[in-house]
């Protein structure tokens, strides 16, 4: 393992100095930054490793909200083992049934996924003159009844001169296949949402019922450019593997490797932002098994995000 690095500088009591960070350490808030302080990056391991803030050039692309908290919102949470939601909180599994916990009572379903609030472990960190990364993991050794199964996760970080990436691996130590759909939900800020716009390929569209539950697909009929209606938390098909976000302050391509297969899109009220949420499978996808994987016992899967800035 590499060196951890000594040369970022710590501006607040509540932000880690990565010198002192030993791979044990649990920490509240981590700061990465570029050569230029261009991009900078504060990284929440005690929050499933989420994302708390993005800037580029001084303004914040990826935050929280202002009207409600993170256990409200789930702002840039991982979403595994299920991305968005779960009807009821039940699923069936090779002939065994499982009820989740319900976190969203007002719909009655599971939602994001079991390690949004799990503690995550510095485990690597190396800066360099162009680049800076942080590398965190977390190890499910006491798992639920409702999702009975071991895994490890890495989340990996990465910032260069014009990029951010973001890398999750997924490890099943379990000795039985477990299924999974993988998510982020990232916000992302604007100064106004009225005047920010969204480019991305897309013939078909989820058909949700009033639990906010996929039951079928539609034709999409978008028009492109896609402008943010005022009333918006719909999910689209994607046919390519980047999408676009044009706001009067800036400009940011989001892609995925492997390619994102859909996208969920959710707007709050009374904020300046959007969850643009890349996703491998939309809601119950552990129920209508659209976008469902096996991971078997002993295979890893990755997936990759990069957000390249364009000015």
């Amino acid at each position: 393992m590499k060196a951890l690095a000594t040369n970022l500088k710590v501006n607040h009591r509540n932000i880690v100095d990565l010198n002192n960070i030993s791979p044990e350490k649990d920490s509240s808030l981590i700061k990465l930054s570029n050569s230029s302080q261009s991009i900078q990056l504060m990284v929440a391991p005690n929050e499933g490793g989420r994302v708390k803030s993005l800037k580029f050039r001084d303004y914040e692309i990826i935050g929280d909200l202002s009207q409600t908290s993170y256990q409200e919102n789930y702002a840039s949470a991982v979403l595994f083992p299920f991305a968005n939601r779960i009807s009821d909180g039940k699923y069936t599994f090779n002939n065994k049934h499982y009820q989740l916990d319900i976190n969203e009572t007002d719909r009655h379903n599971a939602i994001h996924g079991l390690v949004y609030n799990k503690a995550f472990k510095v485990i690597e960190n190396e800066r360099n003159p162009d680049e800076d990364a942080l590398t965190l993991n977390y190890q499910e050794e006491n798992p639920v009844d409702a999702f009975p199964f071991t895994y490890d996760i890495i989340l990996h970080y990465q910032i260069s001169q014009d990029s951010f990436s973001f890398s999750i691996s997924i490890k099943n130590t379990d000795s039985k296949a477990f299924p999974f759909t993988l998510g982020w939900h990232p916000y992302f800020k604007t100064s106004s949402i009225d005047n920010s716009i969204l480019e991305f390929e897309s013939h078909r569209k989820v058909i949700h019922n009033q639990q906010l539950i996929g039951v079928d697909t539609c034709k999409s009929n978008i028009n492109l450019p896609f402008e943010i209606p005022n009333k918006l938390d719909d999910c689209y098909i994607i046919s390519s593997d980047k999408v676009k976000f044009k706001t009067p302050t800036y400009e940011v391509e989001l892609t995925s490797k492997p390619k994102i297969n859909y996208l969920q899109l959710y707007k709050p009220q009374a904020e300046n932002a959007l969850a643009i949420e890349p996703m491998t499978g939309y809601s119950d996808s552990f129920n209508h098994k659209s976008g469902l994987q096996v991971l078997e016992s002993g295979q890893v899967y990755n997936l990759r995000w990069t957000m390249k800035f364009i000015n």
